[in-house]
C-alpha cells in the first residue's frame, strides 16, 4: 500500500498519514487473517496508535487499504469513525486479490453520510496499474485541483 500513498502523494502534493494500529498485525499471513476473521465477527474497533492533528484543515482524503475478506480492516472503520468527515471528500483506493473493493463501498458509505465518495482506484496485487489505467490516469480523471 505504500507504494500507491507514495504515489498519490508524489502527484497530489498531499501528506501521507499512516494508520498505525496500537496492536500491530502479524507478519504472518495467516495469522493477519485470523485476527481479521475475529475483529470481523466481532465487529471491533481496532485502536489506532497516531492520530491526524487537524482534520479539519483538509478536504479531500485519500483513503488506502488492501480488501480483506471483502471489505476493509476493521482499522479503517476505527479511523473513518474517529473524525468527522461531513462536507470532505473522501477517495479511496485499494488493492486485493481479484475482489474489487468488495463490500468496502458500502461500509464508507454507511460510515461516512455527509460526505462525498469519489470512485476509487483499485487494483490486484502491488501494481500500480489496473484493468481501468494507471494512478496518473486515475487521478486526472478525479477533477481535483493541487
Amino acid at each position: 500500500m505504500p507504494i500507491f500513498a507514495e504515489e498519490i502523494s508524489s502527484q497530489t502534493g498531499g501528506e501521507l498519514f499512516e494508520i498505525v494500529p496500537t496492536e500491530p498485525y502479524p507478519a504472518d499471513y495467516d495469522e493477519t487473517v485470523e485476527r481479521f476473521r475475529r475483529e470481523r465477527d466481532e465487529n471491533a474497533r481496532p485502536t489506532i496508535a497516531n492520530s491526524v492533528k487537524d482534520m479539519a484543515h483538509y478536504d479531500v482524503i485519500f483513503i488506502g487499504f488492501p480488501n480483506w475478506g471483502d471489505d476493509m480492516p476493521h482499522i479503517v472503520y476505527t479511523f473513518l469513525e474517529q473524525y468527522d468527515f461531513t462536507g470532505k471528500t473522501i477517495v479511496p483506493f485499494c488493492t486485493n486479490g481479484g475482489g474489487g473493493f468488495g463490500n468496502s463501498i458500502e461500509g464508507r458509505s454507511r460510515t461516512c453520510p455527509n460526505s462525498k465518495i469519489f470512485e476509487g482506484f483499485e487494483c490486484s496485487g502491488n501494481r500500480v496499474q489496473s484493468e481501468n489505467g494507471n494512478i496518473a490516469e486515475w487521478l486526472g480523471s478525479l477533477g481535483l485541483e493541487e
